[in-house]
């Protein structure tokens, strides 16, 4: 009877321990240097790309914002080969998606300012990062508002929150994020672990313009990306999946629309995944010994 209320105890304490509320802080820690090294993968369902790269993430210094003192969070990866109907080059990986799904606003986006935009994915990606008491956001250098927020101190499952993206262009661009699973288990390179959380992401595109070849609108349409990423406490984002839908729905004359849209309407196009092979690392004094630690 003793050993089967022993047994009892230890189940309840295990479970207990597998569905440990996380915090804010430490679903992502932000020690200036940290390293995350992932293995990046995009592929196109369209047969245009099937790319593998290694990828890393690093806080980096500090800089000024109009929010405030933030982190640099640096990104990286090599360079993705150029799809048939890839964005121009210089924007980044939202507004790629952007220029894609509204085509109306593509005026818009060739007046901003051009940079060297390397980083595929947009549900994990660098710039200014600001973590605080109330959520983890991110700032880039030519916004005057944060661009993204990826978690925020209310960390139960089914909890929400939304953002509006580049509301100097558009009014109906969203970000939406849910926490899927608290205690999930992931499996990746760096190792199995049993308390992850799982936040859910959708960006809202809006209704997008169809327009033929003399600019006349023909129909509209509309896009998104979904996906999550897990994140770990004491490690950080450990794994990403971002899957880009460019029609989940279109409506325009058959005979006017492009035929390869109709097609595909209602597909992904693209996955891209990350997976994390080793980290977080404090990049110019970690030791093997310590790394390998995290993982016990």
């Amino acid at each position: 009877m003793t050993r089967t209320l022993i047994r009892a105890a230890v189940a309840l304490l295990a479970a207990g321990a597998a569905v440990a509320q996380p915090t804010l802080d430490s679903l992502w820690p932000a020690d200036d240097g940290t390293r995350w090294e992932y293995t990046f993968h995009v592929f196109d369902h369209d047969g245009d790309i099937d790319f593998t790269s290694p990828a890393f993430l690093q806080l980096s210094g500090t800089a000024m914002t109009p929010g405030g003192e933030a982190q640099v969070l640096l990104e990286g990866h090599d360079e993705v080969p150029e799809s048939r109907d890839a964005a121009p080059r210089g924007l980044s990986s939202l507004l790629a998606r952007v220029w894609r799904a509204r085509p109306e606003l593509r005026e818009a986006l060739a007046e901003l300012p051009a940079r060297q935009a390397n980083w595929w994915p947009h549900l994990l990606h660098g710039g200014y990062f600001m973590k605080g008491a109330e959520n983890i956001q991110m700032w880039q250098d030519i916004w005057l508002h944060p661009t993204w927020i990826y978690l925020e101190d209310d960390i139960s499952e089914g909890a929400t929150f939304t953002l509006q993206l580049l509301p100097e262009i558009t009014d109906d661009i969203f970000m939406h994020g849910t926490v899927g699973e608290i205690g999930a288990t992931v499996a990746i390179p760096a190792g199995t672990f049993v308390d992850a959380v799982r936040m859910d992401y959708l960006v809202d595109f809006g209704v997008g313009i169809i327009m033929n070849d003399e600019g006349e609108k023909i129909g509209t349409m509309h896009a998104e990306t979904v996906g999550h990423v897990h994140y770990v406490p004491g490690v950080g984002p450990v794994e990403m999946l971002e899957e880009w839908m460019p029609f989940v729905w279109i409506d325009c004359d058959h005979a006017d629309c492009p035929p390869e849209w109709l097609d595909l309407e209602g597909d992904v196009v693209e996955t891209d995944t990350l997976a994390l092979t080793r980290g977080p690392v404090a990049h110019e004094s970690a030791s093997w010994g310590g790394v390998k630690s995290l993982y016990r």
